[in-house]
C-alpha cells in the first residue's frame, strides 16, 4: 500500500521538525523541551527552552500552531515555523499569508526554516526578499536546514 501525498507530506514535515530539535539539542544540550501545554504550567524562568506546538492568531483570527518557538533568554524567543516540500505543491503558494501572520506574533524574531527542495526557487527568493523588506517590522530569517545549523552552531546569534 502506498502513502497518498497527505501523509508523505506530514511524515515529511515531522522529520523536518526532528531535525530542527536535534541541532538545538546538539548545540545547546541543557535546552528544556516542552510542548506548549506543559509550558504554559511551568514558572519559565528556564533558558533555553524550545517550545513545540504553540499556538498563535492567525490573520482571520482563528487559532494557529508553530512548530517551534526558542526562549533564548526573557527578553529574546524565536518562533520556527517549518515547511518541507520535496515535490511540486501549494505550501510555497502559501508563504504570503505565513509571512503576513508571523509578522504579528508575539516573539521578538522569526525563522522560517523551508528545506525539501520542492518549493519554486522564486517563491524562496521573493519569501527571502519580503522577509528582509519587513525587517523593520520584525527580523525574520528563511533559511534551509544547513543555514540553521550554522546559525544554531554559532551559538543562534
Amino acid at each position: 500500500m502506498t502513502e497518498q501525498g497527505g501523509a508523505r507530506a506530514n511524515k515529511s514535515g515531522r522529520v523536518l521538525e526532528s531535525l530542527v530539535e536535534n541541532v538545538i539539542r546538539g548545540f545547546a544540550p541543557d535546552v528544556l523541551e516542552l510542548p506548549w501545554r506543559d509550558w504554559q504550567q511551568t514558572e519559565r524562568a528556564k533558558f533555553p527552552a524550545l517550545i513545540r506546538h504553540v499556538p498563535y492568531t492567525t490573520l482571520y483570527g482563528t487559532q494557529g500552531k508553530s512548530e517551534f518557538v526558542l526562549y533564548l533568554q526573557p527578553e529574546r524567543s524565536i518562533r520556527i515555523e517549518c515547511k518541507w516540500q520535496s515535490s511540486s505543491g501549494s505550501v510555497d503558494e502559501k508563504f504570503p499569508y505565513m509571512l503576513a501572520g508571523l509578522l504579528r506574533c508575539e516573539e521578538s524574531e522569526v525563522i522560517i526554516l523551508v528545506d525539501g527542495g520542492g518549493a519554486k526557487p522564486q517563491a524562496v527568493k521573493w519569501l527571502r526578499a519580503e522577509a528582509e523588506r519587513q525587517r523593520a517590522i520584525k527580523p525574520v530569517a528563511v533559511m534551509n536546514m544547513t543555514e540553521f545549523t550554522i546559525w544554531a552552531q554559532r551559538g543562534m546569534q
